[in-house]
Parts: C-alpha cells; structure tokens; sequence
C-alpha cells in the first residue's frame, strides 16, 4: 500500500482504479446511542482529536477529510457530545462490493468504519469512551466515514 492510504492492490486493481470514493447519504441514523463519548467545546481546536481517528484506523488524509467535514459541524454548536458508533451503525450498515463490468463480488480484506454521533451535552457526567483499534490494512482495503447529528 502507498503512504497515502491508498490500497493499489487486490482484485481492484483490475479495474484501473484506487477507488476513492465519496458516497453521500442520509437518514436512518436515529436511532444510534451516545451515551458516552467526548465532550468538545466549540472554541476548540481539536474537535476530534486526530489520535483517536489513527486508533480508529483513519490515515493522515482520511482524518484530515473527516475533521475538515465534521469539526465546523461541531464548532457551530458551541458545545458537542462526540459518540463513535461504528459498531452500532455497522450492524445496520451493509455494503455489497462488486466489479462494473461483471457484477463480480469483492470482498475487502479489511474494512475500516468511523461513524460519529454528534448530540448535545447531557447534564450527567459522561464517561470518556474506549475505542477498539481498527483491523490492520491489508490488501484491498474498504474504507468509510460518516456520522449524524441529532
């Protein structure tokens, strides 16, 4: 894999591509939990601390995406609980990868996803939240991040 992040091998390659891909969606999101996270005031810098988006399996470029989306997102609230459901949205989320030209399945040999809630800060007292690091890249690599806000 290239130091950019971007996987130039696997059955992918067949297709001439790097496969960055932007997908927008919407909804459906709702019913994510955030009863733990990380408190962000808006006059912050680090809206989300670029070390936990590395545990979660992010590169330089892919944080950088992510905190040039979300951190105005956060600013514009002032003050901001910070949840990563990723697993929780991974068992609603599922993706088929497939060739253009066959409609062959590719299966990524690892697949990294960074999904965010991002709430109002309750009254209680909020425990920090452990992260599980991500998988380790190897091959052909599938990578997501998204989020909502309630």
């Amino acid at each position: 894999m290239a130091h950019d992040g971007v996987s130039r091998r696997g059955p992918h390659r067949r297709l001439g591509a790097e496969l960055p891909v932007t997908v927008l969606g919407g909804g459906g999101a709702h019913h994510l939990r955030s009863g733990q996270g990380l408190r962000r005031r808006g006059g912050s810098s680090r809206f989300v601390p670029r070390d936990k988006l590395a545990v979660l399996g992010l590169s330089e470029r892919e944080a950088t995406e992510f905190i040039t989306f979300w951190g105005p997102r956060i600013a514009e609230r002032g003050r901001a609980l910070v949840t990563f459901a990723t697993d929780e949205y991974a068992r609603k989320a599922v993706y088929r990868f497939t060739t253009p030209s066959s409609g062959a399945e590719i299966v990524p040999e690892a697949f990294i996803r960074v999904y965010i809630v991002v709430g109002d800060v309750p009254q209680v007292s909020v425990p920090e939240q452990k992260l599980v690091p991500a998988p380790v890249r190897t091959g052909f690599t599938a990578v997501e991040w998204g989020g909502t806000e309630r």
